[in-house]
């Protein structure tokens, strides 16, 4: 199967109106800039094909060895309020440390968040993520196939209230670029219960 059928394909079932209701694009550029990685990402997320979210980030990304480093980054995201119809802003620097490990079938990734949280309203979050990844080193049709677990921590409320469960696809054979598609499953504690929803991510990043 050639890369352009692939692709193709990937972007029929993302887009898709069949498959779940919430989909996204999310594209990384980055830069070599002797040994630091400069980035820009942004992200646009649509509820039933209306945009609902959207979020600019910069950040530069230093290592410390071959398997570590950590990030330092600033994002301003977008969030549609359909009550009031307006857009509500949140400013949210973060800062991450990641290690990867290298096995002979399998990479393993472990990354560390800390958001620091500034809304609208002029109020303050802090909160901690933590993600967990697995992906096969071994291609399948020149796909490799990868899955992760984030967990969210609320610092002001003072628990575990939102997971993230993604399972996809990477194309890396592209030039300088890398393609995925994945499923994302969202729960989020609200209140006392906990509520779910899924989305369809398509991510390019590209390396110059």
């Amino acid at each position: 199967m050639s890369k352009a059928i692939l692709i193709q394909l990937i972007i029929f079932i993302l887009f898709n109106p069949l498959q779940a209701a919430e989909q996204a694009a999310k594209i990384i550029i980055s830069k070599d800039n002797h040994h630091n990685i400069l980035s820009f990402e942004t992200d646009y997320r649509y509820d039933k094909g209306s945009n609902a979210y959207k979020h600019y980030d910069f950040g530069i990304k230093i290592p410390i060895s071959n398997t570590m480093r950590y990030s330092l980054n600033y994002r301003q995201i977008y969030q549609f309020n359909s009550k009031n119809n307006q857009w509500k802003i949140e400013k949210r620097p973060h800062l991450s440390l990641q290690k990867k490990l290298e096995y002979k079938l399998l990479t393993t990734e472990i990354r560390v968040r800390e958001e620091f949280r500034f809304k609208t309203d002029n109020s303050y979050a802090n909160r901690n993520r933590i993600r967990l990844m697995f992906k096969s080193n071994k291609e399948i049709l020149k796909l490799k196939p990868f899955v992760s677990n984030e967990w969210f921590y609320d610092f002001d409320a003072e628990k575990y209230n939102k997971n993230w469960l993604s399972v996809g696809l990477s194309l890396s054979s592209l030039y300088r670029s890398n393609l995925a598609l994945y499923y994302k499953y969202v729960s989020k504690l609200e209140g006392s219960n906990w509520s779910s929803s899924d989305s369809l991510v398509l991510k390019l990043l590209y390396k110059f």
